[in-house]
């Protein structure tokens, strides 16, 4: 399984299970850690390793066309910030929660994947998800129909705000 891994420096107990698992020799998984922020932005609290090995990968973001094919080879996206959820479900990728803001929380909510939220308190469940995961399930983990409707109301979002905008300056 390839799984995407973007976490902050900070979530070290997580870190360390995703390092043994990707070590234990079982070669079940594929971890690939995603820098999101360029060479040089004065951000800097995502992890990676200092080292690749054939179970742990770093891909480090400079292309936004190249990042989104990325995302759709990945099973599974383990991410602590919406935006890289959001991208990845775009390409038909689910991704789970951990340690993520009240608004990417909403978001599972939202399309009936509250289960797939995780914080340090229950670490322990998330790795049992993992050792259970397989491609079957992690591309079923929730519900496109949910999203595909939660799709068509932002779009009309957006031509309501589109019409606002023509209808001011119109005048």
């Amino acid at each position: 399984l390839h799984i995407g891994v973007n976490l902050r420096k900070t979530d070290k107990e997580l870190i360390a299970s995703i390092e043994r698992l990707a070590n234990s020799g079982e070669n079940r998984f594929c971890f690939h850690f995603i820098k999101t922020h360029l060479d040089g932005y004065h951000q800097d609290y995502e992890y990676i390793p200092e080292v690749e090995n054939e179970n742990l990968k770093i891909h480090l973001y400079s292309d936004l066309e190249k990042t989104i094919r990325f995302f759709s080879t990945l099973d599974l996206l383990i991410t602590v910030k919406l935006h890289i959820g959001i991208t990845a479900l775009s390409v038909g990728t689910c991704f789970v929660s951990y340690n993520g803001k009240e608004k990417t929380r909403s978001m599972l909510r939202s399309i009936d994947a509250g289960e797939y939220i995780y914080t340090q308190e229950n670490l322990d469940n998330l790795l049992t998800f993992l050792q259970q995961l397989d491609k079957q399930k992690a591309a079923t983990l929730y519900s496109f129909d949910k999203i595909k409707v939660l799709k068509q109301e932002a779009s009309q979002h957006l031509q309501f705000v589109d019409s606002l905008f023509l209808k001011e300056h119109a005048e």
